[in-house]
C-alpha cells in the first residue's frame, strides 16, 4: 500500500519482489500498478551493478518533469566576509530560477495541471546589507529600497527580468521598527514562490526573517579568511537549524584582466 502511494512522485522503482510481503496487494497487483504508472523499474542487484544506466535513463515520460513547486520557499545566502560574490550569486540564482520556470511552463503549457504544479510567480530577491546597496551597484538600477517599500505601500518594487528586487540602505532601514519590517517581509514573501535573501552576518535584522528561511547557504571565496569564516558560520547555523538546512558554497569565480572568469 505504501509503495503505490509513492508512485505518483517517483521516476524509478528499485524493487526486489521476493522481499515484499504481499499485503494488502498481491505481487501481481503491485506489478500491474507499477506498470500502469509508466515508471522504470529494476532489481537492487541490477541497479547496484550499473546505477548510471538507470539514473541516466530516467524516463521517457517523467524525465525533467517538475512534479511540484513549493508555494513559498526561502534560501538565504549569508557570509561573515565581504567580497565573496554573495550578491552576484543571489541575483544569478533568482534569474536562473525564473528562466527555468518560464521555459518549463512554455514547454508544458497544454497540460491541465500545470498551473497548480508550477505557479507563474516571480522570485523575490531581498538584500540585507551594511551601508550602501551592493545590489543597486551591481545592477546599476535606481530602485526603491527596503525602507521606502516598507513604509509606503503605494511604491512598487522594481523588477529585473521578472525578478522582484528589494535592495537595502542600512542607514535608513535600521530606523524601522522590527514589527513593521516583519509585517512587510511576511506580506511580500507570501506573494512569491521563491525568496532569495542576500545577507551579511551577523545582523540584528535576521530576526525579521530567520523563521521563514528553509535553506541557509554559507558563501566563501577562495581567500583563506573567507573559508575560515565560513566554517565558523556553518557551525553556528548548524547548531541552531541542523545540518540538513545549512550548506556551504565555495565561489571559485575569479577576476582576471577586468573580466569575470569561472575557474571551475
Amino acid at each position: 500500500g505504501t509503495i503505490t502511494d509513492l508512485l505518483p512522485q517517483s521516476q524509478l522503482v528499485v524493487i526486489d519482489y521476493e522481499d515484499i510481503i504481499p499485503y494488502p496487494l498481491s505481487e501481481a497487483e503491485l506489478r500491474e500498478r507499477i506498470f500502469a504508472a509508466r515508471i522504470h523499474e529494476c532489481s537492487s542487484q541490477d541497479f547496484a551493478a550499473n546505477p548510471d544506466r538507470y539514473l541516466r535513463g530516467l524516463g521517457s515520460t517523467l524525465a525533467g518533469k517538475i512534479l511540484s513547486v513549493p508555494e513559498n520557499f526561502c534560501v538565504a545566502f549569508v557570509s561573515y566576509s565581504g567580497g565573496t560574490g554573495r550578491t552576484t550569486i543571489a541575483l544569478d540564482t533568482a534569474l536562473h530560477y525564473r528562466a527555468v520556470i518560464k521555459q518549463y511552463r512554455e514547454k508544458h503549457k497544454k497540460e491541465v495541471q500545470l498551473k497548480e504544479q508550477v505557479p507563474d510567480t516571480p522570485p523575490l530577491l531581498i538584500e540585507v546589507a551594511f551601508g550602501a546597496s551592493s545590489l543597486a551597484a551591481l545592477t546599476g538600477l535606481d530602485m526603491p529600497q527596503l525602507y521606502q517599500l516598507a513604509t509606503d505601500p503605494d511604491i512598487p518594487a522594481m523588477t529585473l527580468k521578472d525578478v522582484t528586487l528589494v535592495p537595502m540602505d542600512y542607514d535608513h532601514v535600521r530606523m524601522l521598527s522590527r514589527d513593521l519590517l516583519e509585517r512587510y517581509l511576511n506580506r511580500v514573501m507570501s506573494k512569491h514562490s521563491l525568496t532569495i535573501i542576500d545577507s551579511v552576518w551577523p545582523t540584528d535584522l535576521v530576526r525579521s526573517f530567520k523563521d521563514r528561511v528553509n535553506l541557509w547557504v554559507v558563501v566563501a571565496s577562495e581567500r583563506m579568511d573567507t573559508i575560515a569564516n565560513a566554517r565558523k558560520l556553518y557551525t553556528e547555523l548548524v547548531q541552531e537549524y541542523g545540518d540538513e538546512r545549512v550548506w556551504t558554497l565555495l565561489n571559485q569565480t575569479v577576476q582576471e584582466k577586468g573580466k569575470r572568469k569561472k575557474s571551475e
